[in-house]
């Protein structure tokens, strides 16, 4: 594992956002915070449809800035096929865009800090969470 950088799930960026101690620890204690770009658009979507857009728009794009934006690659997709006839397989599907975010943490090795406990079902990832 990549014991130097960490992704993000949605629910982890909402929480430090809501200033959930254990968040906050998680999140800073990593020197390299890593956000896939689907926490990106998923964030910015909730933001468009939040009573304070711009408030909230200004906040994702700070916390960005504070982290690496991966982007999807090929490797992605090929962990995202894996992960996906996996989870098929086990009888244990999860959302579309968690499987993307699994195999970003797959790709890249690193941890993902997550509320969401269904992403203990992905084999080959690691969880921290929160």
């Amino acid at each position: 594992m990549n014991g130097n950088r960490v992704l993000l799930d949605t629910n982890a960026v909402i929480a430090f956002f809501d200033g959930v101690p254990a968040a906050e620890g998680a999140i800073w204690s990593f020197e390299n915070r890593s956000v896939p770009v689907i926490v990106v658009g998923e964030l910015r979507f909730g933001a468009l449809r939040s009573h304070k857009v711009t408030e909230n728009l200004s906040k994702i794009d700070w916390f960005v800035s504070q982290c690496e934006v991966l982007t999807v690659q090929n490797q992605t997709a090929i962990e995202y096929a894996r992960i996906r006839n996996d989870l098929m397989r086990k009888g244990r599907p999860i959302p579309e865009n968690d499987i993307w975010i699994a195999a970003m943490a797959a790709e890249y090795e690193s941890p993902l800090i997550t509320v969401d406990s269904h992403f203990a079902h992905v084999a080959g990832i690691e969880i921290i969470g929160i």
